[in-house]
């Protein structure tokens, strides 16, 4: 009986391959570095994207095959890296997102609103030509009041007296027909009515029944805001102009100091005017006492008609008339 090469696999059976294929357990060790060395050759690859994390673990596997020796801290060093280059990658692409879709369209809007009030300015104020002098501005202000027939407003009247810490207060309405009449209709804080008429000043209080008619002597006794209001003297020729700026509510006026070119009953005068209507909008009146009386001028308007009796005082039988010349008692209407 012929017995059976040795060598073959397990018990008795056949080794299915040829001997001439086998390899030693050297050779076969040498082959399974080639093969490793040949399978795990690390492809290229960037830093960018979600897959960096996965791509730099994978970059230290295959160094892992190559450089089996590679210590663990190692390892952890790259995996950090790669992190933080991630991270620097996202907070670029964010900031450059953020100047896309954020800071530039709003820079967009503030640079078009500021375009947009340039050329607001421009049509606000197309005077804005040459500038004009503290002469310039009375003059045109002369010429105003000079053009106008009638005047009615709203007005506030604060006195201050250099005895008192207080002001004296009063509101109400104003009347102006040229040539001479003018009435202030005081509703607080008691009811009184002021009238000019034919160079007399009348002073009526109804709660008393009580008229005080004045004659005026001489033209330094008329009411100073009533001249500069009614034009019946040239600003120009008594008052040196200049500009002075004072505290105010409103935009948009010019602002005169007034000094008189001889002395007289006022040390100077402060004017406000509206740069559109160029009438006065407040006045302000310092005396050579130190007392201050100041005008506030609202709702104003113009070349309205108003009737003759709007410049009439009307007195009860039981009212009383005082005249400069003493007290009289006629009752009846004054006008």
């Amino acid at each position: 009986m012929v017995s059976s090469p040795r060598g073959a696999s397990g018990s008795g059976g056949v080794d299915s391959q040829p001997s001439e294929l086998r390899l030693s357990r050297p050779e076969a060790k040498e082959s399974k570095k080639v093969i490793s060395a040949v399978s795990f050759e690390p492809p290229e690859f960037s830093l960018t994207g979600e897959k960096d994390l996965l791509s730099a673990r994978a970059l230290v596997s295959v160094d892992n095959h190559r450089q089996p020796r590679e210590n663990k801290q190692s390892q952890v060093l790259r995996i950090r890296q790669a992190a933080r280059l991630r991270q620097k990658r996202l907070t670029s692409m964010k900031i450059e997102k953020n100047i896309v879709t954020e800071i530039l369209p709003r820079k967009k809007v503030q640079l078009l609103i500021f375009l947009l009030c340039l050329q607001f300015v421009s049509l606000a104020y197309p005077q804005a030509k040459p500038s004009l002098t503290p002469e310039d501005v009375l003059r045109q202000l002369e010429s105003r009041m000079k053009a106008i027939t009638s005047l009615q407003a709203e007005f506030k009247q604060f006195y201050y007296s250099s005895a008192s810490p207080e002001p004296l207060t009063g509101q109400g309405k104003f009347y102006l027909r040229k040539p001479d009449r003018m009435r202030w209709e005081y509703e607080a804080p008691e009811k009184q009515i002021f009238l000019y008429q034919r160079g007399q000043f009348w002073l009526y209080f109804p709660e008393d029944k009580q008229l005080i008619k004045n004659a005026v002597d001489s033209p330094g006794h008329e009411s100073e805001i009533l001249s500069l209001i009614s034009g019946t003297y040239s600003i120009t020729e008594r008052y040196s102009p200049s500009f002075n700026p004072f505290p105010s509510d409103r935009q948009d006026v010019y602002q005169l100091k007034l000094t008189p070119k001889e002395e007289g009953e006022f040390r100077y005068l402060l004017l406000e005017i509206d740069r559109k209507t160029w009438l006065i909008t407040k006045a302000v009146f310092f005396d050579q006492a130190g007392n201050k009386l100041e005008y506030w001028f609202t709702r104003l308007k113009t070349n309205l008609p108003l009737p003759d009796k709007l410049f009439e005082l009307k007195v009860p039988p039981d009212g009383e008339i005082i005249e400069s010349s003493g007290p009289k008692k006629p009752g009846g209407q004054a006008g």
